[in-house]
This record gives structure tokens, sequence and C-alpha cells, in this order.
């Protein structure tokens, strides 16, 4: 063993090699040889009285951060101290700083918690095993790759704040050489950093006021533009608001299409500055500074010094033109009223042009959504030129508040048509790394690209860039595969996932879907790669709200294994019960039930003590009562509906169940639903013609919809509906999926 790992299991680490069990240094072995492989991620574990930690070495310092990221996203708050200390090693600890000095800037280090717990201890081990494992199959990254735009403007401002102007350029030109923002938003950002620098006559200087003068600029910069404006002009004459009035001949004339632009900033300097700029328009000055400058003497002063106009300065509407201009605008609001609520996008964005006073913020709002809706090229150029025209200068990704930027950003490119428009020129931007390739768009009617391309970029592409279109992408293309390619694809499909950040509701479903299609396709290889695959999707996004999904998942595994799988998902349930027993109160008692049949299908059963801690609840499956009824159940999704069917069948007395997977109005499907006396529709699994056609048909019972394709979502929602009502001793119960 090298010198740095004698050290490392040495003074500072309780580890004692020598008296580990074989099967712990076998695993620790593989651990200590990737550390000594410079080139790959490494991980090895320090223990420290009843603490455990984890140290992970990158390959390169440009890389720590990436995996400080991915750390946080694949261990987590759940087994980690990693989002509160950001994987920063302790300084004050010799240990660290030894490792500090050995690897500098490459050590993101790690607490695993809870504290003394057997249970997390095994799962981070398990889940850094199968990280490593990821990252060795994928492709080299470029060194670039590892820095967004939101980790460089973070860098920035550490610079910025430890006043290291050499360093502070350099992540302006980096971001700059990168086009990782456009050019107005790149000189907003250099118009904040200078301010944070106190750079201020290069702040006031010609050039720059006359750039910003042209543009529609965030209140920050206003204010920064404020503060180097008095900096320079008017500090040394900051006695009294007589001696600042007597400077105002010194502003630039730049500033007065700045500065009126902030009406909410209460900085003093700004104000005063706001103040000056309009001296000659003091009824404006009054009504925009006099609410803002209550708690700013100088600023009262100020707006005390400047004349007020003689009455009869400023011409007044006559009484007849602003009568007929208050029919107009009525007239206006009348027909955009009508025209929402209709949803006739193309007449809201028609209204609002032809608006002839100033168009009201509401109104921009609507035609903005308007042409979003419209998804074409010359809609959105038009919503631009409305944002123009309200705001009088071009438009930056910042108007008009944080939840819109992405709507207008999206206008703005497809207004110059430079959106993706197909699947292959989407796969051109992400490869690229290009922002358009997150943009807001609908690839609903796009070509498809070829299996092998699609496959190949799935391997390089980011996460984060692929996982909102996923379910879109398996979609618009399986049918194009092969089985082999299929297989290869939904087993992508599944990896990108698993490393997601976040697992959106509507992304269950799509899951399942793939999932479901990868079972099928799978050889007896494939189906073991394809179990640790799962395994890991859902141990990355396992919680309370998500547990009774993942039952869903294994009854889907539990089902489809056949042969020499069947060991395999036998041991693949083992793992999942241990799994999700931190969480087994937050299973509903149908849950439980669908997981005792999953594993009693691969002949096992739940675990003794999970057993008694289920039987010590209060009551049993509300669904129980509907014993020797009839139930329709209406499904696209036949697996889930039939093994909910078999639950059911299993309360004995009678109880009739039937499966169907009709895809329209047939007469069959209107027999059963006027004969049914409840019918569950399961809605993410339904088309909408026969769901309409069901509750048209549908008998004197109610009806009851499931939000999730699943057997105890189904099972569930009889539940829930056994629950709210008495159901009558004579239902009927029948299960139909199409």
């Amino acid at each position: 063993m090298s010198d740095p790992l004698e050290r490392f299991f040495g003074t500072g680490n309780d580890i004692d090699l020598l008296s580990l069990k074989p099967e712990f240094r076998t695993k620790l072995d593989a651990a200590i040889d990737r550390w000594q492989n410079s080139t790959r991620v490494a991980f090895l574990p320090r223990a420290i009285g009843e603490r455990l930690y984890w140290y992970g070495r990158a390959d390169k310092q440009a890389a720590r951060r990436e995996l400080e990221w991915l750390l946080g996203h694949w261990v987590g708050a759940s087994y980690s101290d990693i989002e509160r200390r950001r994987g920063i090693l302790d300084l004050t600890d010799p240990f660290d700083i030894w490792l500090e000095t050995e690897y500098p800037g490459r050590v993101v280090r790690f607490e695993v918690w809870p504290r003394r717990s057997r249970a997390s201890r095994d799962s981070v081990r398990g889940l850094l095993g199968n990280l490593v494992a990821l990252l060795d199959i994928r492709p080299p990254r470029p060194e670039h790759s590892t820095q967004r735009v939101s980790e460089l403007v973070d860098d920035l401002n550490f610079a910025a704040a430890a006043n290291n102007q050499w360093l502070t350029q350099r992540i302006l030109d980096a971001i700059d050489e990168r086009r990782l923002l456009d050019t107005t938003n790149l000189l907003f950002l250099r118009v904040r950093t200078l301010a944070m620098l106190q750079q201020w006559e290069e702040l006031a200087s010609p050039d720059l006021l006359a750039q910003l003068s042209r543009l529609r600029l965030p209140s920050g910069v206003v204010d920064a533009i404020g503060t180097a404006a008095y900096q320079v002009f008017l500090r040394n004459h900051d006695v009294g608001a007589v001696e600042l009035l007597a400077a105002a001949s010194t502003l630039p004339q730049e500033l007065n299409a700045i500065m009126r632009q902030n009406h909410k900033s209460c900085e003093p300097t700004t104000l005063i500055v706001q103040g000056l700029v309009l001296r000659d328009q003091p009824s404006l000055a009054a009504r925009l500074l006099k609410p803002r400058a209550e708690f700013h003497p100088l600023v009262r002063d100020l707006l005390e010094n400047i004349s007020p106009l003689t009455p009869g300065t400023e011409p007044e509407r006559t009484s007849s033109s602003a009568q007929v201009s208050t029919d107009a605008s009525e007239d206006l609001l009348r027909r955009l009223r009508g025209a929402l609520e209709v949803n006739d996008h193309a007449g809201v964005l028609a209204i609002v042009e032809s608006a002839t006073d100033e168009i009201d913020m509401w109104m921009l709002r609507e035609a903005v959504l308007a042409a979003d809706a419209l998804q074409d090229a010359e809609s959105a150029g038009r919503a631009i030129r409305l944002i123009e025209r309200r705001h009088g200068g071009p438009v930056d990704i910042s108007w008009p508040r944080r939840n819109f930027e992405s709507t207008v950003a999206s206008l703005l490119l497809r207004s110059s048509g430079e959106t993706p428009n197909s699947w292959d020129s989407w796969i051109e931007f992400a490869e690229a790394d290009d922002e358009r390739a997150s943009g807001d768009f609908d690839p609903s009617d796009w070509a498809q690209t070829s299996p092998e391309r699609l496959i190949a970029a799935l391997n390089t592409i980011p996460t984060a860039t692929v996982e909102p279109y996923l379910g879109r992408i398996y979609s618009a293309h399986q049918d194009s595969c092969n089985v082999e390619q299929r297989s290869e694809l939904a087993h992508c499909m599944l990896v990108h996932m698993a490393l997601s950040t976040r697992l959106r509701t509507e992304s269950r479903d799509v899951i399942e879907w793939v999932i479901n299609d990868a079972l099928e396709l799978s050889g007896r290889d494939g189906f073991k790669n394809l179990l640790q695959t799962v395994f890991d999707l859902l141990e990355s996004h396992l919680g309370a709200s998500s547990v009774g999904w993942a039952v869903d998942v294994f009854s889907d595994i539990a089902e489809a294994a056949t042969g020499t799988g069947r060991q395999e998902a036998a041991a693949f349930g083992h793992r999942f019960v241990e799994m999700i027993r931190p969480l087994f109160e937050s299973l509903s008692l149908s849950q439980f039930e669908v997981l005792s049949s999953s594993l009693k299908t691969l002949g096992s059963a739940v675990p003794d003590d999970l057993q008694i801690k289920n039987s010590q609840r209060v009551g049993s499956p509300p669904y129980e009562s509907l014993r020797g009824k009839q139930i329709l159940i209406y499904s696209l999704r036949e697996r889930p509906a039939r093994r909910a069917a078999a639950t059911l069948r299993g309360l004995g007395g009678g109880t009739f169940v039937e499966v169907s997977t009709e895809q329209g109005g047939t007469p069959r499907l209107r027999q059963v639903a006027r004969n049914a006396d409840i019918i569950v529709v399961v809605t993410a699994a339904a088309k909408h013609a026969a769901t309409t056609f069901i509750e048209d048909n549908s008998g004197s019972g109610p009806v009851v919809y499931a939000n999730s394709v699943g057997t105890s979502s189904i099972l569930q929602a009889l539940s829930d509906h056994c629950e709210r009502v008495a159901v009558p001793a004579s239902l009927d119960v029948w299960i139909r999926t199409d």
C-alpha cells in the first residue's frame, strides 16, 4: 500500500484493516485500488468513534464540484450531511489538512447520518458502489462541462467579495467565451461585479452609460449606476440640497434614460440621482420619489428645493376625448375577456395589438401567454414587439418577473427561428450543451431521429438536459426500434431517471411504462442488469410520498419474472423490503397487501417483524367491504389491473372481477358500465373518448378515479371510496382494464 494510503488508515482513522471481516476487507481492497488509480473517482471510509465519514477523491480539481453535486443528489440529506456542509474538509482537523495538502482541491467529505445506523451505512456503501460504476462507463467529459453558469456566477461573487479583480475578470471572460449568457445579460453581470468591486469610475464611463441607456434595466443595475454617479459626480458636493442641485449639471445626459427606470428603489444614492435627473419635471419627481423619501431627509430637502410647476403647465385632456378613450378601453377589455373565455389565443394577441393607449401589464401578460400557446415564430415575434412597445426597448430575460423568464426566453428563441424543430436538431443543441436544448417547446410533431443516433446521444447528454423530455423521447421512438434497440433505449431512460435530481409525480407513470417494456424485452442477462438499474432508481427517489409507487414497480417485476429470473427477482424483493423498512409506516393497508402478494408470487413473504407491525394497525383494508360485489375499473394498463383483480378475487364470498381493455365506446363497454354500481377509471391510462363514454353510460353508482396506473393506486381508490361511502349490500363489482 502506498504511503498516502498508509497515512489514510493510520493516525486519525479508527478503521483497522487487519481486523476487518473478510467480506468487508474485499470490498475495501477494491476501493483502495481505485484510490491508487488517480484517473478514476474513488471513495474511502474513515471512522472516528461512533462517526463514519466517507472521503471522495475526484480525478482533477475541476471535477470536484461535479462530484459534490452528484453526492448531493445520489446520497443526499437522507443519509449524510453533504447538503449542509457541501463536502468541505475540516481544516481544523490534522487528518483533513493532510488530505488537502496531498490532493489539493480534489477531496469531498461527508458524514453518514443517522449516526450508529447500520442500515444507513450499508445503504451509503451500496450507493457509492453504484455511483462509481456509472461514472466508469460514461464517456469522458470536457473539463469545462463541470461548470455551468450558475456555478461560475457563484465563483464570481466570491472573487468580487475578496476584491480579487484579476480573478473576476477571468471568470467574466470564461462566461463570455463559452457563450453562457447573451450580450445583454453579460453586460448586466459585469455592472453588478463592478459595483461589488466599487469600480465607480468605470461604471460611470460614457461608453457604458451609453450602452445601458438603450436597454430596459433590472432594478439592481439602476441602483449600481445610481451609486456610481453619486460617487463620481456628487459626493464632493453632498453638503445640502442646494449644493447638489448646483452640481446636477455635471451629470451625463445618458443618466436620464437610466435613472427613470427604477421606481421602487429606496437606496439614498439612487433617490438623489433620480431627483436631480428629474429636476426639470418637479411634478413627476414628487410623484415618483415622495413615497420613498420618507426616511431620507436629504431627499426630502431636494424635492422641496425643486420648483413646482405652475398650475396649467401640463395639458389636460378634454372631457369629450377622455370619454371617447374610456369607451374604447372598455370595449377592448370586453373583447379581450371574451377571447380569453373561449381560449382564442390568436384573438387575444390581435386584440392587445389593437390597443391605442399604453398597454396594461395584465394585457401584455395575456398576450405573451397566448403567443406561447400558439407555438409559432410569427406569434412569438408579435409578442416580443408588444413587450418592446410596452417597455420602450429590447427585451432581456429578466422581464418582468422570475417565473416568466423561461416563457419570454422561449419566445425570443422561437421568433428568431433558432429553436429545435426535430429530434436531430435537439440532439445537436444538447450535445453542444446549448441552452436552447432546454427551452419550452412542444416536440409532439417532431421528425424522429435514427435509434442508433438517439441511443449514442443519450449516453453523452447530461441528465439535467434530457430529464424533462424522457417520456416524449421514448414515446416518439419506441416503435421505430427493433427489440434490441428498444431494450437499450429503455435502459438509457432508466439510468437517466436514476441520476435525475428530482422525480416529478407525473414521471412515475412514465417510469412504470418504461420498466414494463424493459421487463418484456430483456433477456436473461439483461434482466439481472435491469433489476440493478431499477433498484438504483427506486433508492435514489424513495420517500414517504413515493413508497407506494415503488411497491407497484416491485409488483411489476414480481409478475414479469420467469425461470431463473424468479430467483433474481426474489433477491431483489429481499433488498427492496429492507430498503423500504424505514418507511414502512408510510405504507397504506392496500399497499401492504400488494407488497405481500408480490412477495408470495416469488415464494417469499413479508418479514415477521413487519407482519407484526402491520397486524397492530387498526382495522383492515377498507376495500374488503366489497366482498361478494362487482366493480368496473377502466384502464389501458392490463397488468396492474389484473393484479388488482386477483387481490379482490381473494376476498372470496362470490366477488366477481372482470378485466377488459377497450379503447373506445362499444356495446360491450356500454353494457358493463350500465350494470356496474361502482366504476374506477385509471385516469393516467385511459382514453379520453372512452372515459367520456363510460361516464355517459354509467349506472346509478359513482365513478371513482385512480390517479396512477399501479395496482396499489387502484386498490387505494376503492379503499378511499369505501371509507367515504357505506357500500350497499347488493353492490355489483366489475374490474375492466382497457
